[in-house]
């Protein structure tokens, strides 16, 4: 399954989003920041970034 990166700086947001999503088998990791989704994002290299 494709993977997701959500990047939010609300945690609330960031748990719902995670859990719908992988409620839907998808699999996903989360950043609190612009910095950190970057570093994540080339290391993971997701399908789809979410971020706000």
């Amino acid at each position: 399954m494709y993977s997701i990166l959500i990047i939010d700086d609300d945690p609330v947001t960031k748990l719902m989003l995670r859990r719908i999503l992988e409620q839907q088998g998808y699999t996903v990791d989360t950043a609190q920041d612009g910095q950190e989704g970057i570093q994540k994002a080339a290391t993971m290299q997701p399908a789809l970034i979410i971020c706000d």
